[in-house]
């Protein structure tokens, strides 16, 4: 069902009740077998993932950790080699929820399906970005995409994995919003992700053709969100300013301030850290890493970085209970990749919303922008 809720602060609070996510991510590398044209690491799609031996030992410090949830995500989790070894460590272990992140393509075979499921994988997020295939195999890169995530879908269904679905919201993709809804209703899903494009990571994606006006596609995602309402999905419209969407679906936004409240985020710093290991993993694919050293290493550089942004930055009252609960991460997301402008003045959202990211503002202005 569409979460309803008002602006009085319980944004903060409508999954969890203000209890944190306890959902890790596990980098698996950044190799993959599909070509998204808005993929944040689109230059490093042919590099190689990660070893199954530094895999186990990322899950194993995890759960010491503390983390109930696992979600292995790339790159391609499902083409990894040992991918089936790294979910049954992970049940083992006693993850509750264990996910794949994944473009669906392996997963298309039912004998490669059933392996992962039989090794403890008990939910899925499927990437699939429209309803038709002209429309997904252009933006995955890969002819018969389309055709292969569907199958994976039933597979999904009828196996009772717990399916999740996000989709990047384009220029080439929104008009079919509402399609895209109802021929995902037939599979069920329990969550479903709006994500406006947001080029964060990698400089060759061609935004001038993907980036799409809030404007312009919000009308056709209300449509979409309309139908959802009479369902059991879970909603989230992710990375957007608050202004632009409808009052009634506005307790659906996730941002970089709130998402540790949503059970489906990642929490932080040891999800940013294990993509921090994959960057570090394929300068040197031979060297042997030591997982706990190098997290030793990364939270002393997260602990100088937030209080180097700390000092520089003066939060609200309302802002700073929250600062104290976030890394660097979220801080950088917050800080630097986002921006609010004169007409963000005023706004009884400011504390909860991060602004619009750089560069939309370049390409399309604020004229959407309003204070609510």
């Amino acid at each position: 069902m569409i979460l309803k809720t008002t602006l009085s602060g319980s944004i903060e609070k409508r999954f969890l009740d203000g209890k944190f996510t306890q959902r890790v991510k596990i980098h698996t590398g950044f190799g993959c077998n599909a070509d998204c044209k808005f993929c944040y690491y689109h230059s490093l799609l042919r590099t190689q993932n990660k070893s199954l031996d530094l895999l186990l030992d990322e899950i194993e410090l995890a759960s010491e950790l503390g983390y109930r949830d696992i979600d292995f995500t790339g790159g391609e989790p499902t083409i990894v080699p040992g991918i089936e070894a790294a979910i049954k460590s992970s049940k083992e272990l006693g993850f509750r929820r264990i996910n794949v992140i994944t473009n669906g393509i392996a997963l298309s075979s039912e004998k490669k399906y059933s392996s992962l499921v039989d090794s403890g994988l008990n939910e899925t997020l499927f990437s699939v970005h429209g309803h038709t295939a002209e429309v997904h195999d252009a933006l995955v890169g890969v002819p018969g995409a389309f055709s292969r995530i569907t199958t994976a879908l039933g597979i999904a269904r009828d196996l009772r994995v717990a399916i999740r679905t996000n989709i990047t919201i384009n220029n080439i993709n929104y008009q079919g919003l509402l399609e895209y809804v109802n021929y995902l209703l037939k599979f069920e899903p329990e969550n479903m992700n709006f994500i406006f494009i947001n080029p964060w990571v990698t400089s060759d994606i061609d935004v001038k053709r993907l980036f799409v006006r809030y404007a312009d596609a919000m009308p056709y995602l209300t449509k979409a969100l309309k139908v959802l309402e009479g369902s059991d999905v879970r909603v989230a419209i992710r990375y957007v300013p608050y202004c632009v969407v409808p009052e009634e679906y506005r307790g659906n936004v996730v941002n970089s301030w709130n998402k540790k409240y949503d059970p489906y985020e990642w929490a932080y710093p040891f999800s940013s850290f294990t993509e921090w290991l994959a960057y570090r993993y394929i300068r040197n694919p031979a060297r042997r890493l030591n997982v706990r050293s190098e997290w030793l290493k990364y939270r002393t550089a997260a602990g100088l970085y937030t209080a180097a942004v700390l000092a520089v930055h003066r939060p609200s009252s309302i802002m700073d209970g929250l600062l104290l609960r976030k890394d660097s991460n979220d801080l950088r997301f917050g800080y630097q990749e986002y921006s609010k402008t004169k007409k963000c003045s005023g706004c009884s959202m400011s504390d909860l919303c991060e602004g619009v990211k750089n560069e939309y503002l370049d390409y399309y202005g604020d004229q959407e922008l309003h204070a609510i």
